[in-house]
């Protein structure tokens, strides 16, 4: 299994399903990268910390999915791989990632879309909304945000469409009749307020 370069050597120090934060330097390209996304829609706010989330099980995991079954399923082999923002509410993030699934759809107590782990391209969306953690002492002022990697395939597209039926989705809808059945790999939706990408199974 090949690793993100920047974990070092064999993925790092971390044990296997160990979720290892690392502190990155503001100057590093990674925390670069995430204050040219913030700056997009939120030019005041400012990035006081960045940190990387290490675990080896989980990459493999997903590097799994997206190059062995994704690749083979979406159209036109497009994984459509992006870097979207999560909001951890009431939780710190690092008390979620010490679950051993990570980000796990089956806490989720639904949405638009269903259950499911809910990312937005636009971190105003949970930062405006009750979605980002705030930071205790802060008054509300300091919130913490995961930048989430995630390989989307094909998106069932939604707009603006909410009802009971959207709420109840358990999966997203077929996307092929077949053979062989395909359904979307997530469901996008939005604008809300700002856009917000939802995963379904597994998004």
């Amino acid at each position: 299994m090949t690793f993100p370069d920047e974990w070092g050597a064999g993925g790092g120090d971390g044990g296997p399903t160990e979720s290892k934060l690392v502190p990155l330097s503001m100057q590093s390209n990674e925390a670069l990268l995430i204050k040219t996304l913030l700056a997009r829609s939120c030019p005041s706010a400012r990035l006081s910390r960045v940190q990387r989330v290490q675990n080896k099980k989980l990459w493999c995991e997903y590097a799994h999915y997206r190059d062995a079954s994704l690749v083979h399923t979406c159209a036109g082999g497009d994984v459509n791989e992006m870097l979207l923002f999560h909001g951890t509410a009431e939780r710190a993030a690092e008390d979620v990632l010490a679950h051993q699934n990570g980000l796990d759809p089956r806490f989720s107590n639904g949405g638009f879309y269903g259950q499911g782990i809910y990312l937005a391209e636009d971190p105003s969306y949970p930062i405006g909304g009750r979605y980002a953690h705030r930071i205790s002492g802060s008054g509300g002022s300091r919130v913490q945000l995961l930048i989430v990697k995630a390989a989307l395939g094909s998106q069932q597209e939604m707009g603006q469409r909410i009802s009971a039926e959207t709420r109840a989705m358990r999966m997203p809808d077929v996307r092929v009749e077949g053979p062989p059945r395909l359904l979307y790999d997530s469901v996008r939706g939005g604008p809300h307020r700002p856009l917000v990408s939802g995963g379904g199974e597994n998004g």
